[in-house]
């Protein structure tokens, strides 16, 4: 049994017929895709949209059937899951929430894996980023 659920979206958009990440920064300056906690009596999915909405102000179109999990240990003796939706950007126009995030922005493949800190996120990036021509 987990102690802790996240959700959130490996979203993304075409710019000049070339696909672009969401990639955001966090306060404590790791780069990776916005997620949050779920709250009560949300679903997994509903968690991943609002948790985008309210880090970026991007409004996307989850793709349910593809996603990727992960779990770590955030302190000692707390397991947490971390559910990342592949999603299409539906509004690119970005509007970060200052008190959780540094920055955000859309990055091609290669600056986006560059960038990102944690090697689970970049897996998570190759994964799922191979799904995009399936769902399109």
């Amino acid at each position: 049994m987990f102690d802790e659920y996240s959700c959130g979206a490996l979203v993304y958009h075409y710019i000049n017929d070339e696909i672009h990440y969401l990639i955001i920064k966090q306060k404590n300056g790791n780069y990776g895709f916005p997620k949050g906690h779920m709250e009560e009596n949300e679903t997994k999915v509903e968690t991943a949209k609002r948790e985008v909405l309210e880090e970026t102000g991007v409004e996307i179109d989850i793709f349910d059937n593809h996603f990727s999990v992960i779990t770590y240990e955030p302190v000692f003796g707390v397991l947490k899951e971390v559910t990342i939706f592949l999603a299409k950007a539906l509004t690119n126009e970005i509007k970060i929430q200052e008190e959780e995030l540094f920055e955000a922005s859309w990055l091609p493949f290669d600056d986006a894996r560059k960038i990102i800190t944690y090697q689970k996120d970049k897996n998570i990036l190759e994964i799922l980023s191979n799904k995009i021509l399936r769902v399109k």
